[in-house]
């Protein structure tokens, strides 16, 4: 009887111990930055992986100052990251593995091929001082939406100048999906507005106006550089922060991140 009793619970047994040890384990974490370069000035190339809690990533590629960004939906289910590109819907299954803080993509969909991206630390800080500062340390914005109720918007985000008069700002363009990203520096001298975008080596003038209304405010340009030297007025839409990753602000909020409003709001 005993030897009965022995084998029913070998039977029992075993069966639950190999269950336990087949169980797959937690899936890997992945969030955070991953990035291909360290770029130290304007110019270095830019390739970085930024896997954001809830589920919300960004691709970033180009130069430093002058850049694309877009913006995904991503799952891990074991050794695959689910990929969704917002903009497009596109949908990619990635063979991943982690190894020695490396991210070992098997067929990268934005770059194509295996690629390897090392993990980094997500610096951050303020990318705009307060509003007490200067009045043109803002985000001025221009929008309009196109036949399918989708809104595009034309940036330029705005440092306070340093004690000679120059100011550095960045001049954002597209969608909540997909946008560029490039740097300037600018100076004011009375009505006009100077400005060069620093890695394409372009100088621009402008007549500049900050008009009121009530409490809206609008920063309005004669000869826009970025609107093919046309009239352009941009909206003030407050003081805002970016946060900056790789040296470069993140716009407003990436579509789909609820909690984020003017001003990517991320946290590691």
């Amino acid at each position: 009887m005993s030897r009965s009793r022995s084998l029913i619970a070998l039977l029992i047994t075993v069966p639950a111990l190999c269950a336990w040890l087949t169980t797959p384990a937690a899936d890997p974490d992945v969030k955070g930055l991953w990035s291909q370069t360290t770029p130290q000035v304007e110019g270095d190339p830019v390739r970085f992986y930024y896997f954001h809690t809830g589920g919300i990533g960004l691709f970033r590629y180009g130069k430093m100052g002058l850049t694309q960004t877009r913006s995904f939906r991503y799952a891990v289910q074991g050794q695959q990251i689910q990929l969704t590109v917002l903009k497009t819907g596109e949908v990619h299954s990635v063979p991943f593995t982690l190894s020695e803080g490396a991210l070992n993509l098997e067929a990268d969909p934005m770059l194509g091929g295996a690629q390897t991206y090392k993990k980094q630390a997500a610096s951050s800080g303020h990318g705009l001082k307060s509003a007490e500062d200067h009045p043109l340390a803002r985000m001025w914005k221009h929008s309009l939406k196109d036949a399918n109720g989708q809104e595009r918007f034309s940036m330029y985000q705005l440092q306070a100048p340093a004690l000679d008069g120059r100011g550095v700002g960045w001049y954002h363009e597209g969608d909540y999906m997909d946008w560029s990203t490039e740097s300037l520096t600018y100076r004011k001298s009375g009505e006009q507005l100077m400005l060069q975008f620093t890695l394409r080596n372009e100088e621009a003038r402008t007549q500049v106006q900050i008009e009121a209304k009530g409490p809206h405010r609008s920063l309005a340009l004669s000869q826009d550089p970025r609107n093919f030297w046309h009239p352009r007025r941009y909206r003030d839409t407050g003081p805002g922060f970016g946060v900056l990753l790789e040296s470069e602000p993140m716009p407003y909020r990436v579509a789909g991140h609820h909690g984020a409003s003017q001003g990517c709001q991320y946290s590691k």
